[in-house]
């Protein structure tokens, strides 16, 4: 799980609280650290082939993020410097600048007091706001399928119907060139059972590592990933077809189901790293945390504000990459929490729900909104009777978010397909966009279930009247101004308005919406300005101040 916001949330005693010590067994403690700088790292962000994939570093450039300290690996002088002390190593975290460590005995950890380089006091250390890394521009370019439009989707075509994968298939989106990571606590048999054959044959299992145990083979371990992993990946015509089934795969495990603990969480933030650093397009993960097994650990209701949950901030952090991250609401609906399971609080995440086959909230699905306000959850697929593929190889039926979270990653493994100059964030806008409550988001569903046939012939929604986020600057302004459009509306024809605080009106002009931009002349008034759009599908009004 990864750490972000957490740093800005939580005062770290270098871990002395929270995750801070786990007892692996009788003889042995894991502990993380984190340093006070990468003084002495022998990378530079001037050569990030050294540490990041060439297809990481093109997800970063078609989106425009720099490679900033945040990416360095970390300082290999404090690791030898912990080494000698006969400490072992397990894992770094560049991301959060740390360490996970192993120790024999509990009186082991006086030796981390001898490190001036240890962050030693509290973690209240900076980490950057999302509006500073996250960055928005385009290029690249993405292939389509090959597949024959006359798929037998056997027993999961109303599952994908109802968000229009077949017509996403059809159009020849089938997640063709897109790399997806599954988060989760083992693959059990993906490595020989039928529903896989066509990943196996076509070497589309990229890569695999199972950070609980620290070795490659995630295929001996729970099957929960296996039958989320059907739902997105298996090709098995007349019987089970995944939603994205073209797409390469790294299969990670960072869940331990015996154990519930903070280490987990620090186990997802590695797979995010590692998942960064091999180019990954989509993180699908169908993990939460609320309730650990030591009570002190517990999370409460007010840590949903999505910079106080370890998890949460390394989903944010995973976003700032450029990666879009999906991840499952949570099955509390009925419970006594009731709410969402960090990360599902992340602010720059997809966050999934779960209806019926009928597309009523199902019960079960975790409901929002996080504590500072925010509708949660995002979207929403089917999350009753799902079918998956078993360990065992037959086709099975599952409940939960943990299986409407797959169907949202491969519906967005299609549409990134069909426009591979989406930023992450405006993938995540535009399947807002195209849900069925784009107007009338609420806190049991989100924005609703999306529907790729919206998209066709080309992005959709020109016969739907839409509210849009539109941004506006500088505001206030001493001259002209410029609007920032989502780029589903590039190349519309809009009207803009302009109306002074009295009514008059100041600008009346057509222009055509390029490159998610409109730049306005200078004004010729002072005070309160009414900014108005309207075209085929577009209805906005802004206010702007003009000193």
């Amino acid at each position: 799980m990864n750490l972000s916001l957490f740093l800005r949330g939580f005062v770290v005693l270098i871990f002395f609280t929270a995750f801070a010590l786990e007892k692996i067994n009788a003889q042995s403690y894991r502990y993380v650290v984190l340093f006070k700088d990468k003084v002495g790292t022998t990378f530079s962000t001037s050569t990030p082939e050294a540490y990041l994939s060439e297809r990481a570093l093109t997800r970063r450039q078609k989106q425009g993020i720099a490679i900033t300290e945040k990416d360095l690996p970390v300082s290999q002088v404090y690791l030898d410097s912990i080494e000698a002390e006969g400490i072992e190593v397990l894992y770094t975290t560049k991301w959060l600048n740390g360490a996970l460590l192993e120790f024999d005995t509990e009186q082991e950890l006086d030796k981390l007091n001898g490190f001036s380089f240890i962050k030693k006091h509290n973690f209240n250390f900076g980490v950057l706001s999302l509006a500073e890394v996250l960055t928005y521009t385009e290029t690249v370019q993405a292939s389509k399928s090959t597949q024959s439009d006359t798929i037998d989707y056997g027993y999961t075509f109303e599952q994908l119907s109802m968000l229009g994968v077949p017509a996403m298939h059809a159009a020849g989106f089938t997640g063709k060139g897109m790399m997806i990571a599954v988060f989760d606590a083992g693959f059990r048999n993906v490595d020989d059972i039928s529903a896989f054959d066509s990943l196996r044959a076509h070497n589309r299992i990229v890569n695999t590592y199972d950070f609980v145990e620290r070795e490659e083979n995630v295929f001996d371990d729970h099957d929960h990933g296996t039958k989320v992993l059907s739902v997105i990946a298996a090709n098995l015509p007349n019987n089970l077809v995944g939603a994205a089934f073209e797409a390469s795969y790294v299969l990670l495990r960072s869940e331990e189901v015996a154990n519930e603990s903070r280490l987990e969480e620090f186990y997802w933030l590695l797979a995010a790293e590692y998942a960064d650093s091999l180019g990954v397009d989509i993180i699908n993960s169908s993990l939460g945390y609320n309730i650990f097994d030591d009570a002190v650990d517990n999370y409460n209701q007010a840590d949903l504000d999505g910079e106080s949950a370890l998890i949460t901030i390394a989903a944010d952090l995973a976003a700032s990459t450029g990666m879009l991250v999906v991840n499952s609401a949570g099955n509390e609906g009925n419970s006594s929490w009731g709410t969402l399971t960090p990360p599902a609080d992340a602010d720059s995440i997809l966050t999934v729900g779960a209806v019926t086959a009928m597309q009523n909230y199902a019960g079960f699905s975790s409901i929002g909104p996080t504590t500072d306000g925010r509708i949660k959850p995002d979207v929403v697929a089917r999350g009753t009777s799902v079918a998956v593929s078993s360990s065992g190889g037959g086709i099975t039926y599952s409940n939960g978010t943990s299986f409407s979270t797959p169907l949202i990653s491969g519906l967005a493994a299609g549409i990134w397909q069909a426009n591979p100059d989406f930023t992450n964030m405006e993938l995540i806008n535009t399947i807002k966009l195209i849900a069925s409550q784009s107007e009338s988001a609420d806190n049991q569903v989100g924005y609703g279930v999306p529907d790729f046939t919206k998209l066709l012939p080309k992005v959709g929604l020109e016969d739907k009247e839409i509210e849009v986020s539109v941004e506006l600057f500088p505001n206030p302004t001493r001259a002209g101004f410029a609007m920032v459009f989502p780029k589903v509306l590039e190349g519309r024809e809009i009207k803009l308005r302009v109306f002074s605080a009295s009514g008059q009106l100041l600008i009346d002009k057509m222009h055509r919406i390029n490159q998610n931009k409109i730049d306005v002349e200078q004004l010729h008034a002072k005070g309160l300005l009414l900014i108005k759009v309207e075209g085929k599908g577009i209805s906005i009004s802004k206010r702007l101040l003009s000193n």
